[in-house]
């Protein structure tokens, strides 16, 4: 049977770290065989999608707005789970989204970058409970 990261993407997890690695991983080939070759290379590499911040606050209703307004505003999830919170001792229905942006240039100078975002979206009985987002993206 064919695994590739779409079926690693559809798995209920909410941080995928192996993610990251794997695309280090791949960038790391990418550029050991341009420094081989004595090529330059310039790449960037985009994984996911960037979540639409200002929309959720300008459509989204904390106790109001339903997972189906939630999909319609952000999209599928990229991981599904249950969060518990220090200030808040109930489990929580947890979506996980993220995004993240690479790039590479060799020849002469070699520089690396790779940024992320990630998003958690929080629900109380299927109800829009808040968010909280952690970026390196610049905006």
């Amino acid at each position: 049977m064919a695994h590739n990261q779409t079926d690693e993407l559809s798995k209920p997890k909410c941080l995928r770290p192996y993610l990251h690695w794997r695309l280090k991983a791949a960038l790391s080939v990418v550029f050991l065989a341009a420094s081989v070759a004595g090529c330059a290379l310039d790449m960037n590499i985009h994984v996911g999608s960037r979540p639409n911040l200002p929309a959720i606050e300008q459509r989204l209703r904390v106790g109001q707005s339903t997972t189906d307004d939630v999909l319609a505003v952000l999209g599928p999830p990229r991981g599904k789970g249950l969060a518990m919170l220090p200030i808040d001792p109930k489990q929580r229905t947890t979506w996980s989204y993220m995004y993240l942006e690479s790039s590479i240039q060799t020849g002469g100078e070699t520089r690396a970058d790779m940024r992320s975002l990630i998003l958690f979206v929080f629900f109380d009985q299927d109800r829009y409970a808040g968010y909280m987002w952690f970026s390196s993206v610049p905006n």
